[in-house]
């Protein structure tokens, strides 16, 4: 009876253990691919920084129209960033930046400076290419996460849709500061004019 019993209670803890195991293993996995968003931009100033948002572009199901935010993949440097800019007048391009994580998806980018990306003024377009070299990536939904596995079969590769260049940048030039030094002659330079003013009268 003895017996009975401890083998009972090696079949209920195996039993247990095989629960548990399989509802960890029970994660939602999803086919989908990235579709990649470069952002939008206020008009900024030759001289200043913009952040280069890359959240806006997406993990897309292909079975339905579920998406979710790239910057929601953890670990974030499972996937990596590559922005290209272009001037639209000229059609000088730049790769600006090639990285992995949160450096690579919100980019800081300066201008005006010696060696910037960005040194004139001017309308500036981008492009954006979002990539991973892992089968699938961990998706935090908020409520949990879920599996995202690339769809090699209708897609090719774990790259980005692109969608060519697109304008999003307006560069405008620096605004010229009044001299301090007029500034500060203003009231002699009134006050000069009118003595001579009185003088005339006299």
């Amino acid at each position: 009876m003895k017996a009975l019993r401890s083998l009972a209670a090696g079949f209920s803890i195996a039993a247990s253990m095989l629960a548990f195991s399989t509802n960890a293993s029970a994660q939602t996995s999803i086919l989908g691919r990235f579709e990649a968003d470069v952002g939008n931009y206020a008009p900024v100033a030759l001289g200043s920084d913009v952040t280069l948002d890359a959240c806006n572009s997406q993990f897309v199901a292909s079975t339905n129209s579920d998406s979710y935010s790239v910057c929601s993949i953890t670990p974030a440097t499972t996937v990596s960033y590559s922005w290209l800019i272009r001037n639209a007048d000229t059609g000088a391009l730049t790769n600006i930046v090639n990285t992995a994580g949160t450096a690579g998806s919100n980019f800081v980018l300066s201008t005006g400076g010696a060696g910037d990306f960005i040194q004139t003024a001017g309308t500036y377009q981008l492009l954006l290419n979002v990539v991973t070299t892992a089968f699938q990536v961990n998706i935090d939904t908020g409520s949990g996460i879920i599996n995202g596995v690339f769809d090699f079969g209708t897609f090719g590769q774990a790259n980005s849709a692109s969608t060519g260049f697109v304008v999003a940048l307006n560069v405008t030039p620096a605004a010229v500061p009044e001299p301090e030094g007029l500034l500060l002659l203003l009231p002699a330079m009134l006050y000069a004019a009118t003595r001579r003013k009185r003088k005339k009268t006299l």
